[in-house]
């Protein structure tokens, strides 16, 4: 097949085209790798001292050491591989995104884990509005990010907003009924319904009466 114009279809994306594709690919298998390590480090971690509180005192000393060792280095492999994905990109001139930056720690290179690894406050700033705060668990070191502004948009269903019926005028003041119209609303009656009123009952087959019952009224 023939290529295709210039202007005319779009283009099918190729992925053998992109560029520094190697590169790309070695930062996501590092970047993942030191997310998966990070999260294992802490999961035992806490594995560790559920199961300590049920075993003797010898027991949880020597597990304990050994849960330290397996935490400490799974952490350390993490970081390991959080660094050395900066390097990598820092040599190649590969821009990571602003978001992957800011889950890793600037000073040791944990990846920050709200809850576990940081610490997450929301602080007022005066430039804007609110700004996040991450502090590392492990060296202390915080990191303050501009809040994004929260949009609040108006809900869909509203009625038209107008002057309602009960509501005055601005500049009239609201009238009381007067005498004449008090009178008119007390002498107003109610029509009897039909069910009561006794004026007989007629029974009709077409135009032809088939039946026909007159009340008797008293004089």
């Amino acid at each position: 097949m023939g290529k295709g114009r210039k202007g005319g279809s779009e283009q099918v994306p190729n992925p053998s085209g992109i560029t520094n594709r190697d590169l790309l690919q070695r930062l996501n298998f590092l970047y993942q790798a030191s997310v998966y390590l990070q999260q294992a480090s802490t999961s035992s971690s806490l594995e560790q001292a559920q199961t300590d509180t049920r075993s003797s005192k010898r027991r949880r000393r020597a597990r304990s050491t050994e849960s330290i060792g397996t935490s400490e280095l799974l952490s350390d492999l993490s970081k390991n591989y959080a660094g050395s994905m900066k390097a990598i990109g820092a040599k190649a001139i590969v821009k990571m995104d602003p978001v992957v930056k800011r889950t890793m720690c600037k000073a040791c290179n944990t990846i920050l884990v709200p809850g576990t690894t940081a610490s997450v406050r929301v602080k007022p700033s005066s430039s804007h509005r609110h700004a996040i705060s991450y502090t590392c668990t492990k060296c202390r070191r915080s990191r303050v990010i501009p809040a994004p502004p929260r949009r609040v948009e108006p809900p869909s269903n509203t009625p038209a907003q107008g002057p309602s019926v009960s509501e005055p005028y601005p500049g009239e003041s609201a009238r009381a009924p007067t005498g004449r119209h008090r009178k008119r609303k007390r002498g107003l009656t109610t029509a009897v319904p039909f069910f009561e009123r006794e004026v007989g009952h007629v029974v009709f087959r077409g135009s032809h009466v088939l039946l026909q019952e007159v009340a008797e009224r008293d004089e």
